[in-house]
């Protein structure tokens, strides 16, 4: 395969329509549950390392360099522990003046409800 066969490939496999992901938001949010004892320096520094050990490691086909923030191949990550009320203001739409994205719409059914109960959790 030809360099430009695999760049047509690449650019192919990345024109789709961008999602979110909550593997971030999940993984953070559970290690926030588990250290709850812990002062907040050390609670974000368990939380980075669960993110570093537990998130998934995914090379797409065709890649010669590898490495995504998020579990998708194009998505934006859900950030809800910085994040989570306005998530929750906007009503999970969002986006530039007379374009609305729908946050929903871009998670899987198995998602949503995770995503919802993040927010709730964050919510207090």
């Amino acid at each position: 395969m030809t360099a430009e066969e695999r760049i047509q490939i690449l650019k192919e496999a990345i024109r789709i329509e961008p999602e979110f992901c909550i593997e971030r938001a999940r993984l953070y949010t559970e290690s926030h549950k588990e250290t709850g004892a812990l002062p907040p320096a050390l609670r974000r520094a368990k939380a980075m390392e669960k993110i570093m050990t537990e998130r998934s490691a995914i090379i797409f086909d065709q890649e010669l360099l590898v490495g995504n923030p998020t579990s998708k191949r194009v998505a934006a990550p859900i950030l809800a522990e910085v994040a989570w009320k306005w998530y929750i203001d906007n009503e999970t739409s969002f986006g530039p003046p007379g374009e609305h994205i729908d946050v929903e719409a871009g998670l899987t059914d198995e998602e949503k409800p995770v995503f919802r109960e993040i927010l709730q959790y964050w919510d207090g």
